[in-house]
């Protein structure tokens, strides 16, 4: 239930008209998070303290450090969007100007 009211939380609602309904309308990242959350249980009993990687709601590789999950990420990827995350560990958000400042200038 925590889960999910995180979920909403972070997602924009938005009517919609043509259904006369509210549908929950997420953020490419935001999709990616969704995704983690729910493998979360799975990945923290079988491979927790390493770092996962997600794109398009998929988990693509699960590796010993952040060096070699983020050059994977980035080889594969790009600019991305895609989530790296350490598993067990607790979120960590960042503002956008640390999120796209160039590594060589």
């Amino acid at each position: 239930m925590k889960q999910a009211r995180a979920t909403e939380a972070s997602a924009r609602v938005e009517q919609i008209e043509s259904g006369g309904y509210n549908q929950v309308v997420m953020s490419p990242i935001e999709q990616e998070i969704a995704a983690y959350e729910k493998m979360r249980p799975e990945l923290e009993a079988n491979h927790m303290g390493k770092w996962v990687l997600f794109h398009n709601q998929k988990m693509i590789a699960i590796y010993e450090s952040f060096e070699k999950i983020s050059e994977d990420a980035v080889k594969r990827f790009g600019r991305g969007p895609y989530l790296i995350r350490q598993i067990g560990s607790s979120s960590v958000t960042l503002p956008a100007s640390v999120m796209y400042t160039p590594l060589h200038a």
